[in-house]
């Protein structure tokens, strides 16, 4: 494989790799948010598309496409790690803006409402989602440094 193969493959790659963290980060964990707290949740909106946030997802293209581009040296699970912190930034953002929830419970004598702030919770759910992501690109390469 020439070169230039090997440049396009990285690139794709690493253009694919970011897209799956936008998607998983920025598109279906804000969606499951709001799809689990919504029908009790007034305060949750869509995400807005700002020059922030689309800066924010260049940024994370273009660190997974580094760090593909950079497959087998210490600068790859450096940039692969930081391409997830990213993503991970963008959804603590995303909640960030809509982080004061208001739920309304309905009984037959009464109506309750609980105002609470849904970052520190939806923060810590997601460490959980971003911990892999993090941890996983230093021992991949570390075991691949034991083998040769």
């Amino acid at each position: 494989m020439g070169l230039a193969a090997r440049i396009a493959k990285a690139v794709l790659l690493g253009i694919l790799e970011g897209a799956l963290l936008i998607l998983g980060y920025a598109y279906l964990l804000p969606w499951a948010t709001s799809k689990v707290l919504g029908p009790y949740a007034e305060g949750l909106h869509p995400i807005q598309l700002t020059q922030t946030y689309l800066a924010t997802i260049g940024i994370i293209l273009g660190l997974s496409t580094a760090a593909r581009a950079l497959e087998g040296t210490v600068f790859s699970p450096i940039l692969r790690s930081s391409s997830a912190l990213f993503a991970y930034l963008v959804y603590v953002y995303y909640i960030g803006i809509n982080r004061m929830v208001e739920v309304t419970l309905r009984g037959s004598t009464y109506v309750e409402k609980i105002r609470f702030d849904l970052l520190p919770i939806a923060a810590s759910a997601a460490i959980f989602l971003l911990a892999p992501s993090v941890v996983l690109p230093f021992i991949s390469y570390f075991e691949r440094l034991a083998e040769e």
